[in-house]
């Protein structure tokens, strides 16, 4: 089996418990407004959300417009009346501040960050003000070497050109003359890298010994397999593909990762 040394990690639905703090934050910021807060309104705001974003990864409405019409159509569903902008500038606030790991997650990237030759770097669809600092009260930036966020790349999952924009980057095609081989301006501290070992030079290198890891097969999956890179379906409640996208692997839990890792 392949022994992967360049490790890609999806966000929220991998590392991250997108639902517990989308629920949470959303369960309190109808209560602020005075609306409904029931597992009904809860759970539609779910299914509006996940269709939205399936939308972004079709590229039938843009990341700026997305952020507010998710909050329009959870008005116009249950009759809720007020200030929509205000609204979805709480809710954002309070996600901003809401970071929930998974089990598991920060004892499987204590690991392996102390592995020899392996390069972890995060690649989410999301907006750059949350995401940042979600990842930062997690403590996962002492952890990554790339940080590459939708809304800061330009392009989202599974767009080939934010894949080609990752590993222009990771493989050390895109750096500036005097930065060196630690440096990405996709982390908002230009945290310093460590040198790999094996040379950057070589995208098909690169790209040969790199894996994708997330929840989305549709997002995750679909991008690193149109890139070209092996892929890592994490997929804890054993759901059944019936996308007909490509899976190289498939794990139930982020412990089972190792068995991968070169």
């Amino acid at each position: 089996m392949m022994a992967y040394k360049w490790l890609l990690f999806d966000l929220d639905g991998t590392l991250l418990d997108f639902h517990k703090a989308e629920y949470l934050c959303m369960e309190a910021t109808l209560k602020s407004f005075g609306f409904r807060a029931d597992d009904e309104v809860l759970h539609a705001y779910r299914l509006i959300n996940e269709s939205y974003w399936k939308m972004l990864e079709r590229g039938e409405i843009s990341q700026e417009a997305l952020a507010l019409a998710r909050h329009r159509s959870l008005f116009e569903r249950f009759g809720f009346c007020g200030d929509v902008e205000a609204f979805q500038q709480h809710y954002e606030g309070m996600l901003s501040e809401s970071s929930y790991l998974f089990d598991g997650a920060r004892e499987l990237l204590d690991q392996l960050r102390d592995r020899d030759g392996v390069h972890l770097a995060i690649v989410t669809n999301g907006f750059a003000r949350i995401q940042e600092r979600r990842i930062a009260l997690a403590g996962l930036d002492t952890y990554f070497e790339w940080v590459f966020i939708s809304e800061q790349v330009g392009y989202r999952k599974p767009q080939v050109e934010f894949f080609d924009h990752v590993f222009r980057e990771i493989c050390g095609d895109n750096r500036e003359d005097g930065a060196g081989a630690g440096f990405t301006s996709n982390w908002k501290n230009d945290k310093p890298q460590r040198v790999p070992s094996e040379s950057h030079s070589d995208l098909a290198i690169c790209k040969y010994h790199s894996l994708i890891i997330g929840d989305s097969l549709t997002s995750d999956i679909k991008g690193g397999a149109d890139f070209g890179i092996a892929t890592c379906w994490f997929n804890p409640d054993g759901l059944a593909n019936t996308t007909g996208v490509r899976v190289d692997h498939e794990i139930r839990t982020l412990d089972d990762i190792h068995q991968l890792v070169g």
